[in-house]
């Protein structure tokens, strides 16, 4: 089989972006997913739970992706033909939770290309990362997400 055209990118970040987490934004996202637990509305709960401010819901990541400054945060331009996507899975790899208040900078990458034998033929698998890191340069956390190609 021949190279992927996308090899090249794999390890490559796109330009990176900073996304403000306040919160309204962790409020409006624990109601749309139907949360009521008082640490996602009040922050006295929070600090009362033993957070320093509202905490995020876990798939929080899966939004604020959206939150980033125009240009920034992409992933470099892969190619694909997405009739020919499927959506393998998304995972979240948390170093530690999101909180109102957090400034992270968002960078995404290619992180791998990997091939798999399907009953319809060879599936190129794309796994791409968008990390989130705090203003101490730690990774808060990772969202990897895996789509697949058809032939």
């Amino acid at each position: 089989m021949a190279e992927n055209v996308n090899q090249p990118l794999v390890g490559k970040e796109g330009p990176p972006s900073t996304v403000h987490v306040d919160k309204a934004r962790i409020r409006q996202f624990a109601k749309a997913v139907g949360l009521t637990d008082p640490v996602y509305f009040d922050e006295a709960a929070a600090k009362a739970a033993g957070y320093p401010s509202l905490i995020a819901p876990p798939t929080l990541p899966i939004a604020i992706g959206q939150d980033n400054e125009p240009g920034g945060g992409a992933m470099p331009a892969v190619k694909y033909d997405v009739r020919k996507l499927l959506h393998e899975g998304t995972e979240i790899i948390y170093d530690r939770p999101i909180f109102a208040g957090d400034v992270l900078t968002s960078k995404g990458m290619l992180k791998s290309i990997a091939t798999r034998e399907g009953k319809n033929g060879v599936r190129t698998i794309y796994t791409m990362e968008s990390a989130f890191y705090d203003q101490q340069g730690k990774r808060v956390c990772a969202l990897l997400l895996r789509i697949s190609e058809g032939q």
